[in-house]
């Protein structure tokens, strides 16, 4: 069996496996329960809808100010529907989360060549990881000042969000110094990886000098992209408040930045889910049962945000099918 067949497999298990634990979930707890919590929200979809779109609008004018250093010009909003058409396909396709950054990449290909797309992706992504973990560190900081947080779930958090923090800064690293340095340096004295390397190494080079353009591009750039991803962060526990008060529970901001650090630590660590199917709706009834509500309200809460999410699949799928169309004429700004 090839390596990437056995990837394929591995990856629907883990989708079946997340499935399995959402339908469990759903048994325990009770379709009526939980509906009753859906549809208690119902008219609050016209707010967290919309709230999601600006959401993924900020992290779309990150991207932008990232990707305007190897290719100035590009619309907002046109990566703006990017992003919500590779989020569609990484929600859909077991790709363990991943598969939709790389997305982004090839579905602006009519606009801006492979080699310029690469890094602004790679960028962008390296800055969302960065503000994700300043988010998670916050939401543990809340936790410790403010709730009960078990010591069988903080040593988790704490070794996740010491390993994501180790990981942001190899990655950062991995891109200052040269990929094409680091990876002669770890596998330039295996023969077939250095003739392999060897016939990759212009394109490995160029990808490190527009990497290393970018964090030479200035501190003001770097701080709004990383500013802009930690907003679309707060804008999340935003929609998490409106949420819980929508259910009933008389909570905070800071217990809403509590539930929503949680559940992305939950994420970050199971990570290999595609989708976070089952991860994300378990989460929720985990750390929701930490501030006193019943199982029905976490698991409410979970499904809550996957329809919200399910809306942008629709979305992306709706775009994803009109760019597949034969092009008449060249896209503007086609390099």
């Amino acid at each position: 069996m090839s390596h990437p067949l056995r990837g394929r497999i591995l990856r629907l298990v883990l989708t079946l496996a997340g499935l399995a634990v959402l339908a469990v979930l759903i048994d325990r707890v009770g379709i009526a329960a939980i509906w009753t919590h859906i549809r208690r929200f119902g008219p609050w979809f016209l707010f967290t809808v919309p709230l999601g779109a600006v959401w993924m609008l900020v992290q779309s004018l990150a991207w932008n100010r990232v990707q305007a250093v190897f290719h100035p010009g590009l619309s907002t909003g046109w990566l703006w529907r990017v992003k919500v058409t590779a989020e569609a396909l990484n929600t859909l396709l077991p790709t363990a989360n991943l598969g939709g950054d790389a997305l982004r990449a090839w579905l602006i290909r009519h606009r801006v060549s492979l080699s310029k797309a690469l890094p602004g992706v790679l960028v962008d992504k390296t800055f969302e990881f960065a503000a994700g973990m300043i988010f998670m560190a916050t939401g543990l900081i809340t936790a410790v000042l403010f709730y009960p947080l078990p010591r069988s779930l903080l040593a988790p958090a704490l070794i996740c969000l010491g390993l994501a923090c180790l990981g942001i800064m190899l990655l950062v690293a991995f891109q200052v110094l040269g990929i094409w340095r680091v990876l002669i340096r770890l596998f330039g004295w295996f023969p077939t990886a250095r003739r392999l390397l060897e016939r990759r190494r212009d394109r490995i080079r160029q990808l490190d000098a527009d990497l290393l353009r970018f964090y030479r591009s200035g501190a003001v750039r770097i701080s709004t992209v990383l500013a802009l991803h930690f907003l679309a962060r707060l804008l999340g526990a935003v929609e998490m408040l409106v949420i819980l008060r929508a259910l009933g529970l008389s909570v905070g901001f800071a217990a809403a930045l509590f539930v929503t650090a949680m559940v992305t630590v939950a994420n970050t660590i199971f990570f290999v889910f595609p989708g976070q199917w089952g991860v994300y709706e378990g989460a929720g009834v985990l750390v929701l049962g930490l501030l006193g509500a019943g199982a029905e309200m976490g698991l409410g809460m979970g499904l809550i945000r996957r329809i919200r999410r399910l809306v942008f699949v629709l979305l992306g799928l709706i775009f994803f099918a009109l760019d597949r169309r034969p092009r008449l004429e060249a896209d503007p700004g086609v390099t």
